[in-house]
This record gives C-alpha cells, sequence and structure tokens, in this order.
C-alpha cells in the first residue's frame, strides 16, 4: 500500500467503514404514505370552494360553448376565426373570407368564386 494509501485510509477510515456497513442507515422520517393527508375543502360559500362543484364544471362548459359560437357572418376582416369556433346556424367550422367584407360561413353562404382566404377550425 503507497503511503498516501495509508494516510487516506487513517484519516477516513472509520467514514469509509460506516458507509460499507451492511446496516441501513437510521430513518426518523415517517412514512410517507401514513404521512400524506387529503387537504380539507374549502369552507361552502367561498370562490375556492366553487371548484369542487358539479354544478360549477356544467356553467364552466356551457361558456366555453357560448365563446366559441360564432354568427353566418361578421364585418371585421382582421376578426379570424379561432380554433374550435362554430357557425350558431349550421354548427360548421369552414370560414372563408374575400378580403375587407369580412368573414362567413362555408355551409351557410358558400363563396361564389374562390375565396382569397379559407379557414377550418376543427380540431
Amino acid at each position: 500500500m503507497s503511503d498516501a494509501a495509508a494516510r487516506f485510509l487513517a484519516r477516513y477510515g472509520e467514514t469509509l467503514s460506516s458507509w460499507t456497513d451492511d446496516t441501513p442507515p437510521e430513518n426518523d422520517a415517517p412514512d410517507i404514505e401514513t404521512s400524506v393527508e387529503t387537504p380539507p375543502l374549502p369552507e361552502q360559500g367561498t370562490p375556492e370552494r366553487a371548484w369542487f362543484d358539479p354544478e360549477y364544471a356544467t356553467t364552466l362548459t356551457g361558456l366555453v360553448h357560448a365563446a366559441l359560437m360564432r354568427p353566418k357572418q361578421w364585418s371585421d376582416p382582421a376578426a379570424f376565426p379561432s380554433r374550435g369556433c362554430f357557425c350558431s346556424t349550421c354548427r360548421g367550422q369552414s370560414w372563408w373570407s374575400d378580403g375587407p367584407n369580412g368573414w362567413r360561413c362555408t355551409g351557410c353562404l358558400p363563396p361564389n368564386s374562390d375565396p382569397l382566404r379559407l379557414i377550418d377550425t376543427s380540431n
């Protein structure tokens, strides 16, 4: 054994032997499965409690549905049809524009000639 190895073992030998010992270290930490508790629900009537209400999910679904509904035509050419939006008349999801006159539903108001822009908003 080299002189450096002997000095290393003299200095750290006790620490190394505790690392290589087969006995598991003592663990004072509680078991994860027994220490995790389900948090209590917020109090009834608070805004935080509404997230756990099934009626809230129904209302939220209705609001999203209403937000995606578009009229069969609108005059703002800069207001592009968003993904998932649909025609309030025929439920179609294809829109066309000829430029300055805005957007129209392809199902309700089919283009007479080739449209400048054609967008399909189905996911």
